[in-house]
């Protein structure tokens, strides 16, 4: 058993989940092994070590998404933020019908949420909601703490600060012909998920867990969060590059049923830059 306690030190892609239902025969029997105790020291050294990994104070991620919604694809571009210990940012753009635009907002600061919606056309934005930032329910944050954690897991196999979790070995699987050693995770908010480590590069390969996908839809009212299914959703990393001497996944595809939910595909990080500062997170 391990707990992983800081922003860098340890290993995620959307919501508030729990480790369930695990197919078996797709993906192999669970069985331990005396040796996959090492393997979470590997994936660090893999990573790109100890020292760079506590280093890293600030992530920033840009790049392309595409998701599949009521039977289309949307597509757009996304920002993410991260600073250590607890601050979360993402942003998304893209059409959504014709020259009509959406950027959606989030943001976790420390123990406060909120979010923003904006449409526009060209260069005319207006805030959709009854203000121009709203605070987000208890739920909402849930929700935007876990999915900061699962970013953090599947960049840095680290946790927030304010989150520790606790690891517990899940045996070996074969994924597509690919060896893994799988582990447990569980944390504050009922958080779970399952990480598969190949077993050749220490890499992290797939992330596992059971949630409802998000979805936002605007009404003339206000963006509203449509409501799905609880499922199993299966997260993939790939394309790996050396980014400051750590290693970090450039595409993430996530999947349940084996349907495409999303996928993002990362044009650059920036690690530790002094561009990221705690008023980026500021309403």
């Amino acid at each position: 058993m391990y707990k992983l306690t800081t922003f860098a030190l340890t290993t995620a892609m959307m919501l508030s989940a729990q480790v369930a239902g695990f197919n078996k025969a797709e993906e192999g029997a669970g069985k331990s092994r005396p040796e996959s105790h090492d393997a979470l020291s590997k994936t660090r050294q893999a990573l790109g070590g100890e020292e760079r990994l506590q280093a890293i104070r600030t992530v920033r991620a840009s790049g392309t998404f595409r998701r599949a919604l009521s039977g289309k694809e949307r597509t757009g571009d996304f920002d993410l933020y991260f600073m250590s210990p607890s601050r979360y940012k993402k942003i998304e753009a893209g059409a959504i019908s014709g020259d009509a635009q959406m950027t959606l907002v989030q943001v976790l600061n420390q123990d406060q949420a909120w979010s923003r919606v904006n449409l526009g056309v060209s260069d005319v934005q207006v805030a959709v909601g009854p203000g121009n930032a709203n605070s987000e329910s208890q739920g909402s944050r849930k929700q935007l703490r876990a999915d900061f954690t699962r970013h953090l897991l599947a960049l840095l196999l680290a946790s927030p600060a304010s989150g520790a979790l606790t690891i517990t070995e899940a045996g070996d699987y074969n994924l597509a012909g690919v060896q893994t050693s799988a582990f447990d995770l569980k944390g504050p908010d009922e958080f779970a998920a399952r990480i598969f480590v190949d077993a050749k590069t220490f890499l992290p390969v797939r992330m596992s867990y059971v949630g409802r996908p998000a979805a936002i839809t605007v009404t003339q009212a206000e963006p509203a969060e449509v409501k799905t299914i609880e499922k199993k959703i299966d997260v993939t990393f790939s394309d790996y590059r050396p980014v400051g001497g750590v290693m970090l996944p450039h595409r993430f595809r996530a999947e349940a049923d084996g349907a495409l939910i999303e996928e993002f595909e990362t044009r650059e990080y920036h690690l530790n830059s002094k561009a990221v500062t705690a008023h980026d997170f500021d309403r």
